[in-house]
């Protein structure tokens, strides 16, 4: 799916903001916006792509992998991993691996995240993470999903070796500059 010129698909929801943002967009007549919710497509798509058991089995039967992952990392019940506190750290950095954030990117994006609800006077139980937090963090998501690791280690080696990535349907991306001394 594609949206453009606005683009539709990745307008804000959490912040009251963005709810004022939404209602500015508005349907021609006889026709309707909709709304959907791609349930965690990426983590999907990555457990598949990095064959990675735990994840795997979790989507199979249906779980929540924000919530069991904040379970496991914060040693407390489903029920209680599922408060606000443990899971939205958890979310933030688990979609935060998939794109390779560091523990400043994550640290720093649940500072923002935070601010905007102070700013906005929301109540959160949601203390923020230092560097030191969020580098545990990925280490600990990593030791829990390890073939995500490894799968994002090999994609980076496939590049470097022939300046060149392939996504899960062949199509190719080549990337010259990934040779080069400039990170």
């Amino acid at each position: 799916l594609a949206s453009a010129d606005p683009n539709l698909q990745n307008q804000p929801v959490r912040s009251k903001d963005g709810k004022l943002i939404r209602k500015g967009f508005i349907a021609s007549p006889g026709m309707r916006l909709g709304e959907g919710d791609y349930k965690q497509i990426e983590m999907v798509v990555q457990a598949h792509m990095a064959n990675c058991k735990g994840l795997i089995e979790l989507f199979n039967r249906g779980g929540d992998p924000h919530t069991e992952t904040a379970a496991k990392f914060f040693g407390v019940p489903l029920d209680v991993a599922a408060q606000e506190k443990y899971r939205y750290p958890t979310k933030r950095g688990g979609f935060g691996i998939i794109y390779l954030i560091g523990a400043k990117g994550l640290s720093d994006q649940l500072s923002e995240y935070l601010s905007d609800l102070e700013a906005e006077g929301t109540p959160t139980d949601i203390e923020p993470w230092s560097e030191q937090d969020c580098q545990k963090f990925i280490d600990d998501y990593y030791r829990l999903y390890p073939e995500i690791k490894d799968y994002q280690l090999e994609r980076a080696a496939e590049a470097r070796r022939f300046s060149r990535v392939c996504d899960m349907f062949g199509r190719t991306r080549f990337i010259p500059e990934v040779s080069s001394p400039i990170r």
